[in-house]
C-alpha cells in the first residue's frame, strides 16, 4: 500500500515539473517533498522522476501517477456521494480556538462559504486542546499551538498571536495601586475560559512566579462572555491585541503590563486527503494569517 502523502508529492513535483515550486504549493520544505519521494521510490524499487529540467517522471512514475489520479477519482465520488446525502452541500468539520474564531478566522470561513457549497460544523476549545479532537478523528483538521505532527496529517505554520494583559481602569486602582506583583496578581481575580486555559497561568508563573492555586479565578467559557466581564471589571485576563486594541483606545481599558506580552503560535494540522475543498481551505488560512499574525518565533514570551 502506497503512502498518500508520497503519492501526493510525486504528483506535485510532476505538475510543477520543479521541486521547489512543488514545496511552496504543499506549504513543505523542499527537502520534506524529496524525502518523501525517495520514501515511495525505495517502496517502488526504482526512480520515479528523472531530476533534469524540467524534472518529469519515468515510466514507473506514470504508472503510479495514473493510480493515483484513479484515487483521487473515487475519492471525488465519495464526496459527491456525502453531499448529495447532506442536501448538496459538504459538511466541514474543524476544531479552532476561540480567539482565532473572535479576531482573524472568520475572514476565511467567509471566504470558503462564498467558494464553497457546505455546512461548517466548528468545534471551539482552547488552543492546546484542539490537537487531541483532531486525533480522535472528528475533524479533519484543527488550529492549535501545538506544532507536533499527527500521524497522517500535514502541518503548517500560520503565525502566532499576542496577548497582552487588561483589565479596567477601576479594577486597576482597586488592586494595582501599588503596581503589578505577586502579592497583587495573587489577590486579583482573573478571568480564564475554561480549566485548559493557561494562558493566564503562564504569564504569572513566567513573571511573577505565581503558580495556579494561589489565585483565584472565574471561568467564562464563551469569548463574548470573557470579554465582557473584564469590561465590566470583574477581573483582569489577557486577550489578544486585535481584540483588546479598539478598548484601549476608547479608554475602556489599560494595559497593566505595558513592558509585557505573551506570543502563542499557531498551527494548522489537517489530514492529508487532497480534496479541492481541503486545499482550498489550507490555501485561504495560511494567505490570511499571514497578514493577520505575527511569525512565530522559538520564545513566544517577551
Amino acid at each position: 500500500m502506497f503512502d498518500l502523502r508520497q503519492l501526493q508529492a510525486l504528483s506535485a513535483v510532476a505538475q510543477a515539473e520543479n521541486f521547489d515550486r512543488a514545496a511552496r504549493e504543499m506549504h513543505l520544505t523542499q527537502s520534506a517533498v524529496s524525502q518523501r519521494i525517495r520514501a515511495l521510490e525505495a517502496q517502488a524499487g526504482q526512480p520515479l522522476l528523472i531530476r533534469g529540467k524540467p524534472v518529469r517522471p519515468t515510466e514507473a512514475g506514470a504508472a503510479l501517477l495514473r493510480y493515483y489520479r484513479q484515487m483521487e477519482g473515487l475519492q471525488d465520488a465519495a464526496m459527491r456521494e456525502l453531499s448529495a446525502s447532506s442536501g448538496g452541500s459538504l459538511r466541514l468539520s474543524i476544531a479552532v480556538n476561540a480567539d482565532s474564531l473572535a479576531t482573524w478566522l472568520p475572514e476565511v470561513l467567509d471566504r470558503l462559504l462564498q467558494e464553497h457549497a457546505l455546512w461548517l460544523d466548528l468545534q471551539v476549545d482552547d488552543q492546546d486542546v484542539t490537537h487531541h479532537i483532531l486525533r480522535t478523528g472528528a475533524v479533519v483538521g484543527c488550529i492549535s499551538a501545538l506544532d507536533q505532527r499527527v500521524q497522517s496529517c500535514d502541518r503548517v505554520a500560520l503565525g502566532a498571536m499576542r496577548y497582552i494583559a487588561v483589565a479596567t481602569q477601576d479594577f486597576v486602582h482597586e488592586y494595582f495601586a501599588d503596581g503589578l506583583s505577586a502579592n497583587a496578581l495573587i489577590r486579583a481575580p482573573v478571568i480564564e475560559f475554561n480549566d485548559r486555559d493557561s494562558t493566564q497561568a503562564e504569564f504569572m508563573r513566567r513573571r511573577f512566579g505565581v503558580s495556579r492555586g494561589e489565585y483565584n479565578y472565574h471561568q467564562i467559557p464563551s469569548s463574548e462572555g470573557f470579554q465582557d466581564m473584564i469590561l465590566r471589571g470583574r477581573g483582569w485576563s489577557m486577550l489578544p491585541v486585535a481584540q483588546a486594541l479598539p478598548y484601549i483606545e476608547a479608554g475602556q481599558l489599560l494595559r497593566i503590563a505595558p513592558d509585557a506580552s505573551v506570543l502563542m503560535p499557531l498551527y494548522w494540522h489537517v489530514w492529508n486527503i487532497a480534496t479541492p475543498l481541503i486545499r482550498s481551505l489550507t490555501t485561504t488560512l495560511t494567505e490570511v494569517a499571514g497578514r493577520q499574525l505575527e511569525t512565530i518565533r522559538p520564545d513566544a514570551s517577551t
